[in-house]
C-alpha cells in the first residue's frame, strides 16, 4: 500500500484506536530509539511534554531524528532551548520513515497485516482470511470488518473484487427456507433484511459451521450469538476497497458468466440437508430442528406461536408457495429430552 492510503487509513481508525496518537508515538520510539527526553531536556525539565498527545510528542521526536531543530542558549542558563523547523518531507529518507510508521502503528492496531500469506482471494484463501479475521478480533465484529479492509486494501482492487464474489456466492448458496427457519428461532423473528445479514454473520463464524449449518441447521444449537446474529457490513467490504482503489463499483464490472461459474464451484463443497429448501411453520420447527427449539424457544412460547402466530411466511409469495408444493420436509427427529414436538 501507499503511505497515502496507510495515512488515510490510520486517520480513519485512530478516534477509536487511538485517539491521543501515543500508539503511533511509540510505534515511531520503537522504530527510530530516540531518547526524546535525553534530547530536549530543557523542554521536558519545563513540564511541556507532561500534558502532550501523542502527536505532539512525534513532531519533536522527527524534528529530532531528522536534525529539523534550531537550539539557542537560554540566557543566563546552561540550558539550549529548541526551535522545531519545518520537515522537508519529499526526501527519500523521511518517504521511507512514514510508509514504515504508518505500516507499523496500523498492524499493532489490528487493522492490517503487513506479512500474511495471502496474496490473493479465492475460494480456499477467503475461509482462510475469515479465519485470521476471527482469530484476530474474536467476536468484535466492527474490529473485524476494519482488519479485512485493510487487508483487501494491501492485496488490491482485484482481490478485493473477487472477495466480493466469493462472499455473495457463499451468501447466495445460503439462501435457503430451512437456513431462515433456523434463523427466526435464535433470533425471535428474521425479516428478508435480516436474513441477509444473518447469513453474512454465519458465514464469518467460519467454513466448518457453514458447511455443517447446511447440511444440518440444528447444528448452530451449538454455535453462540453474538453481535446479534447480524454482520451487515460484510457484504459490503470488498465493494467497498474496490470502489476506494478505482472510483468504480464491483457491481457494474461484474461478469455474469464468470460469477455464475465461481458459484458452481463453490457449491461442489456443501451438502444441502433434507429439508432445507422448506419454508417451515411453528407447528412443523419442533420436529426440524429440534435442539434449536429445546434452546431458544420455551414450550409454553411455541404454544402461543402456533396458536397466534403459525405461518410467519408471505401466503402471497410465490417462492414460498412453489416451495411448500415441491420441497421435500425434513424428516422428523428427536432430541435428548425426548420426541420432538
Amino acid at each position: 500500500m501507499e503511505v497515502e492510503e496507510l495515512k488515510q487509513l490510520y486517520q480513519k481508525n485512530a478516534p477509536q484506536l487511538d485517539p491521543e496518537g501515543f500508539k503511533l508515538y511509540r510505534a515511531a520510539v520503537d522504530m527510530t530509539g530516540f531518547d526524546l527526553y535525553g534530547t530536549f531536556y530543557y523542554e521536558d525539565n519545563r513540564g511541556m511534554f507532561e500534558e502532550a498527545s501523542g502527536h505532539q510528542l512525534l513532531r519533536y521526536l522527527i524534528a529530532g531524528h531528522f536534525h529539523a531543530v534550531d537550539w539557542s542558549v537560554v540566557p543566563g542558563t546552561c540550558y539550549e532551548a529548541a526551535t522545531l523547523r519545518e520537515m522537508d518531507t519529499t526526501t527519500p529518507e523521511y518517504k521511507k520513515f512514514e510508509h514504515e510508521l504508518f505500516a507499523k502503528v496500523l498492524e499493532e492496531m489490528g487493522v492490517i497485516t503487513v506479512e500474511t500469506s495471502i496474496t490473493e482471494i479465492n475460494k480456499d484463501t477467503f475461509w482462510e482470511l475469515l479465519a485470521q479475521a476471527k482469530a484476530r478480533c474474536g467476536q468484535d465484529l466492527d474490529a473485524s470488518a476494519l482488519w479485512l479492509e485493510g487487508e483487501l486494501l494491501r492485496m488490491g482492487p482485484e482481490q478485493a473484487r473477487n472477495f466480493d464474489n466469493v462472499m455473495h456466492g457463499y451468501s447466495s448458496l445460503a439462501y435457503k427456507f430451512g437456513l431462515w427457519t433456523a434463523a427466526s428461532v435464535m433470533l425471535d423473528g428474521c425479516t428478508d433484511d435480516g436474513f441477509i445479514d444473518f447469513r453474512n454473520w454465519l458465514i464469518a463464524q467460519g467454513k466448518d459451521i457453514y458447511l455443517a449449518a447446511l447440511k444440518d441447521p440444528d447444528t448452530l444449537t451449538d454455535v453462540p450469538i453474538y453481535g446479534g446474529g447480524c454482520f451487515e457490513s460484510l457484504a459490503y467490504i470488498g465493494d467497498r476497497v474496490y470502489e476506494k482503489l478505482t472510483g468504480k463499483n464491483a457491481y457494474d464490472s461484474i461478469d455474469r458468466t464468470a460469477y455464475e461459474k465461481l458459484e458452481r464451484e463453490l457449491a461442489k463443497d456443501i451438502e444441502y440437508s433434507e429439508g432445507i429448501n422448506y419454508p417451515y411453520k411453528w407447528n412443523e420447527t419442533a420436529e426440524y430442528l429440534p435442539r434449536l427449539c429445546a434452546k431458544y424457544v420455551p414450550p409454553q412460547a411455541l404454544a402461543w406461536l402456533i396458536q397466534h402466530h403459525n405461518d410467519t411466511w408471505n401466503p402471497t409469495s410465490r417462492e414460498v408457495q412453489q416451495a411448500r408444493k415441491t420441497a421435500v420436509k425434513g424428516k422428523k427427529r428427536t432430541h435428548r429430552g425426548g420426541e420432538a414436538r
